[in-house]
C-alpha cells in the first residue's frame, strides 16, 4: 500500500514533512514512492501518529457523570468511594458493554492504544477482555490490581503484606501487563517494597497514583513523614507515576533522578479541583511527561480538548503566554505514552502503521501558518477523516 501527496508529522520530534508514505504487511516500510496495486492519493492530508490514552480506569464508564460535586475521596476512594458501591452492585454484562462503548469513543477520537488501571483482581481482567473482543482495533495495556489495602493504623505500624496476597498478586502478574496501584497511602512501607519487587522480577509495568490532591499530600506526610512521591520512589520503585498535582520542588528532582515518567490528567484533575499540575517544571526537568484522561465516570476520552486545556491553563498558571510549547503537548498525546508503555508510536521506518489522517482542507483548520500549533488548539474529532491501525482502516478511509 501507498499514501502519496500528504504531508507528515514524522518521527519522534515530529518533524513536517511532505511525501509518501509505503506499508506492508502493517509495517512502515519507507517514504518513497513504489509501484505498488494499492494507492491512496492524500492530497490536502496531515498523517499523524495515533493518540495514546496512557492513563484509564475505563471500568467506570458505566456510571458516566455520577455523584457531581462529590470529593475525590468520597467519589474515587477505593475501600468506600461511590465508584466502589455501583461497580459492586453492576452485572458484569452492564460492565462489559460500558467498556466496549467507552473503547469504541476512544477509537473514534483516534487513540490507538491505552492504559487502565483495571480494579477488581482476576474478575476485573476477565471483564475488560471480554471487552476488548467487542471492539476491533483498539489495544490496551491492562495493569491489574489486588483488592486488598491497608487499614490506617496498619500503615502507621508497617504491617507486612499478607502471603496470600502476594500469591494472588503472583497469579495476577500471568495474565495482565502490570499492576496499577491506588496509591501509596493505601499500603506499608513493607507491602509497597514487596510488590515492586515481585513486579519487577516478572518483569512487567508498574504503576501508583501519586501527590493527586492537598489531602492525600497532607495525610502522607502527617502518618509516614514521607510525601507520596517519596515514599513511593524509596519502596515501590515504579516505571511511571500518575497526577503529581500536588507535587512539589524535592518530589520531582526525585523523580528526575530514578528516571521516572509521569502521566498528567488536567482535565479530570480539575472535575475534582485537585490542581494543576507542574507540568512546566516536570518538562524543565527533562521528564517523560504523557497524557491520560482518568476515569470515564469523571472526563471524557477526547485529546484535542484534553491537549487544548492544557495548552491554555499552562498559561494561566505561569502567567505569561504559552509556557508550554504546542509541539510538547502533541508528543504528550502521542509519542510520550508509547514511550512509557513500551510501543513505537512515532511514524518511522519499521514501526507498525497507526495513523491519523487529519483533513487539513476543513474550516478549522484552513489558513494556519503553524499546523501543529492550530491542531493543538483547533482540532476537533471531526478533523480525523480516517483511522488506520497496524496497516488496516478501522475508520473512514482516503
Amino acid at each position: 500500500m501507498i499514501i502519496k501527496n500528504l504531508k507528515i508529522l514524522k518521527g519522534e520530534n515530529l518533524d513536517l514533512i511532505e511525501g509518501s508514505i509505503t506499508i506492508k504487511d502493517g509495517i512502515i516500510k519507507n517514504f518513497n514512492e513504489n509501484e505498488d496495486k494499492e494507492i491512496y492519493d492524500a492530497s490536502g492530508y496531515l498523517a499523524i501518529p495515533c493518540f495514546i490514552n496512557a492513563h484509564t480506569h475505563i471500568g467506570d464508564s458505566i456510571a458516566k457523570d455520577i455523584g457531581i460535586g462529590l470529593t475525590l475521596k468520597e467519589l474515587v476512594h477505593p475501600i468506600y468511594g461511590l465508584k466502589k458501591k455501583i461497580l459492586q452492585q453492576a452485572k458484569d454484562d452492564e460492565i462489559i458493554e460500558a467498556m466496549a462503548s467507552g473503547m469504541m469513543d476512544m477509537l473514534r477520537q483516534g487513540i490507538s492504544y491505552f492504559c487502565d488501571f483495571r480494579e477488581g483482581g482476576k474478575k476485573g481482567l476477565y471483564l475488560i477482555k471480554e471487552a476488548l473482543k467487542r471492539v476491533k482495533g483498539i489495544g490496551a495495556i491492562i495493569l491489574g490490581r489486588v483488592e486488598y489495602y491497608f487499614k490506617e493504623e496498619e500503615l502507621i505500624e508497617n504491617k507486612d503484606l499478607p502471603d496470600e496476597v502476594l500469591r494472588e498478586l503472583e497469579k495476577l502478574l500471568e495474565v495482565c501487563d502490570g499492576i496499577g496501584l491506588s496509591g501509596a497511602n493505601e499500603y506499608s512501607d513493607k507491602a509497597l517494597f514487596k510488590i515492586g519487587e515481585l513486579v519487577r522480577k516478572k518483569g512487567k509495568l508498574l504503576a501508583i497514583h501519586a501527590s493527586e490532591s492537598k489531602e492525600t499530600k497532607e495525610f502522607s506526610y502527617e502518618k509516614t513523614k514521607m510525601s507520596e512521591v517519596e515514599r513511593s520512589i524509596k519502596f515501590l520503585k515504579p516505571n511511571f507515576l500518575i497526577h503529581l498535582t500536588q507535587a512539589d520542588d524535592k518530589d520531582l528532582e526525585l523523580v528526575k533522578k530514578n528516571g521516572i515518567g509521569v502521566v498528567i490528567c488536567p482535565r479530570a484533575n480539575a472535575e475534582l479541583a485537585s490542581g494543576f499540575p507542574p507540568v512546566t517544571k516536570m518538562l524543565n526537568l527533562g521528564l517523560t511527561v504523557a497524557l491520560g484522561s482518568d476515569n470515564f465516570m469523571l472526563n471524557s476520552p477526547e485529546f484535542f480538548k484534553e491537549m487544548d486545556y492544557l495548552l491554555k491553563i499552562s498559561s494561566v498558571m505561569e502567567g505569561k503566554p504559552y509556557p508550554l510549547k504546542p509541539k510538547e503537548v502533541l508528543k504528550m498525546a502521542t509519542i510520550n505514552g508509547g514511550k512509557l508503555l513500551n510501543i513505537k508510536n512515532s511514524i518511522d521506518i519499521n514501526h507498525k502503521a497507526n495513523l491519523l489522517f487529519i483533513d487539513l482542507k476543513d474550516k478549522n483548520l484552513e489558513g494556519s501558518k503553524d499546523i501543529i500549533a492550530t491542531l493543538v488548539k483547533r482540532g476537533r474529532v471531526e478533523n480525523i477523516k480516517a483511522i488506520m491501525i497496524n496497516g488496516e482502516w478501522v475508520y473512514g478511509r482516503l
